[in-house]
Formats: structure tokens, sequence, C-alpha cells
């Protein structure tokens, strides 16, 4: 939540709160239910989560007898080490919608990335050893999950030295920096995460926050992408920020289709991709932001970009 005060997130998580509450209040989920694709993962490693609340009767909305289509959550993660060296509870999930996930509004499903509890400055996963991980909500507690732990390697410990400050990983997260003077020193952070942990996932995830960080800034300074783009082909302009976006923006969607900022980020780069000339690679990323996230922002949007490139691209081959 980039550059909102401490009140006013408060209150967004209050909002949140009191609007879940009203689905809610139609029946609370019969059942939670929690998977990762990771069982394995090193000191440091985020947690991928899919969360999954199951109804017994179908959430419908008062006002218009529909089905609900998305609501947001309350729910926590409850972190317990084998060995009782270390225990997190009442982590809160961000973000915090789930969707319908089936024609009868009886499941409703997220994926969720956990990293870093800033009440604690600590990471979920700080030694090794074997983790129970649940997530409580409504006063049901989902299935456990076994988590394996190992020792990071060279260069996740690196990346995790160069994370020095907490505000690093509320940027990495959410784009969210304390204060706009600080914004410089966050990306130079995550930059050189990138140029020193090469093929670790913060390397990928710090590419991926950095290439939205920057095709904003080149979007706020060339707000017609088309003009920008008539000048780029006749060399008639040199943008770093556009070339820094497009890098990044590459290197980021190496992530894992689990993270969230993955959606965005291949749909940014399908602008850059457009941009360049480079139309079947931005039908490629259409097609994938289509196929992977359905459900999401930018995924909705996929079918419709296809329609108007190939409009886009048929009037620049009669020109």
């Amino acid at each position: 939540m980039k550059g909102l005060s401490k009140k006013l997130q408060s209150a967004i998580a209050v909002m949140s709160l009191v609007l879940s509450t009203a689905v809610t209040s139609q029946g609370k989920p019969s059942q939670i239910e929690i998977s990762s694709k990771d069982a394995l993962l090193q000191v440091g490693d985020p947690l991928t989560l899919r969360l999954v609340y199951k109804y017994e009767k179908p959430l419908i909305r008062p006002t218009t007898g529909e089905i609900v289509q998305s609501f947001p959550h309350y729910a926590h993660l409850k972190v317990e080490h084998s060995e009782g060296r270390f225990s997190m509870n009442r982590f809160p999930i961000f973000p915090t919608d789930l969707t319908v996930k089936d024609s009868l509004g009886l499941e409703y499903d997220g994926q969720f990335v956990s990293l870093y509890h800033r009440g604690q400055k600590r990471i979920l996963f700080p030694t090794p050893g074997t983790y129970t991980v649940t997530v409580s909500g409504y006063t049901r507690i989902s299935n456990p999950l076994s988590i394996t732990v190992e020792p990071a390697s060279e260069l996740q410990t690196r990346a995790l030295s160069l994370l020095s400050d907490p505000n690093d990983y509320s940027f990495l997260e959410h784009g969210a920096y304390e204060d706009p003077n600080k914004r410089s020193v966050r990306i130079s952070r995550l930059r050189l995460v990138v140029e020193q942990c090469e093929g670790t996932i913060y390397a990928k995830w710090a590419a991926a926050r950095l290439g939205l960080e920057y095709f904003e800034d080149f979007h706020k300074k060339h707000p017609s992408f088309i003009k920008f783009k008539a000048k780029l082909n006749k060399d008639q302009v040199e943008e770093p920020l556009f070339d820094k976006a497009h890098l990044y923006l590459t290197a980021g969607a190496k992530l894992p289709d689990e993270f969230p900022i993955r959606e965005k980020v291949l749909y940014q780069l399908g602008r850059t991709e457009v941009i360049k000339d480079n139309y079947e690679k931005a039908f490629s990323l259409l097609d994938e932001l289509g196929a992977k996230y359905p459900k999401g922002k930018y995924g909705k949007r996929a079918s419709k970009g296809k329609e108007e490139l190939q409009r886009v691209k048929k009037r620049e081959e009669h020109q």
C-alpha cells in the first residue's frame, strides 16, 4: 500500500474485515483447506499457499440474489517448529480476496505468498527443521501442512544480508515504502539482489518489483505509448526507464506462477513488447495471462487485449 499512512492502512484492514463479516454472516465456511507445491524450502524462502474456503450453502448477495464472486477473507497463519525453537501465530494473510471457484458458490480460493513478519522483524522460516503450518479463520482451522526447511544456499544468504531493513521486505512484497525519499534506497537494494544473487527466488522477485516500478516511472514520463513507439521506431528517443522496465520485467517473468505479482508483470511486459514491435511475444504473453490467471485483474483483460492488439497490428501493416 504505497505511500499510505499507518492509520489509513489500519482503516482499510478494518473495512476488509467488515466486508468479510457481511458476506460470511450468511454462513461460516464448513472447511478450510491449504496446500503448497513446495514442501521443501530453504531458510529465507517464502511460503506459497493456496487457500480454499468450502461452504455447505452457496454465498448469495442479499441485494441481488446472485452468487458472490469474491470477498475479502480474514485469516491467519500459524507456524510452529517441531522442536519448539520457533513459532509464529496470527500472521495475517494478504491480499485478502478469495474468488469463487465453482458455479454453485460453494468453494472460494486464493493464492498467497507470505515471507516477512514486520511485528517480529523476521522471516517465516528463520532456522532449518520441520515446521507445521495451519490457517485459522472464522473459528475454523485448516488441515496442517508439514514444511521441511534446509539451510540457505550461499546466494540465498547473500540476498538475506542485502535486505537488511524490514522496509526492504515491504517494498519487495508490496511495492510499499515508508517515505518517498527512501524509494531510491529500496530500489538500489533490490538491484543489488538481482545483480549478486542470480538464480535465487529473491533475484527473480526483486526483478519483478523493479520492472513494475520502472514501468510506472516510464508511463508517467510517456503517457502516450503510441507517440513513444513512433519516436522509438524512428530512433528519435532513448529512454533508460523503458530499457530498465523491459529488462527487469523479462527477468521477473521467471517467477513461479504461484506468485501473484507475476500476473501484472506479464501484462506490463506484454505492453513493452508491443512498443518494441514484438507482436508474437505479446500475443504469447496474453495467452499465458488468460490461461494461468483467468480470474485475475489482468488475466480477465487477455481476450480483449488480443483483439485490440490484432487491430493495431493490421492497422500498422496497412500504413
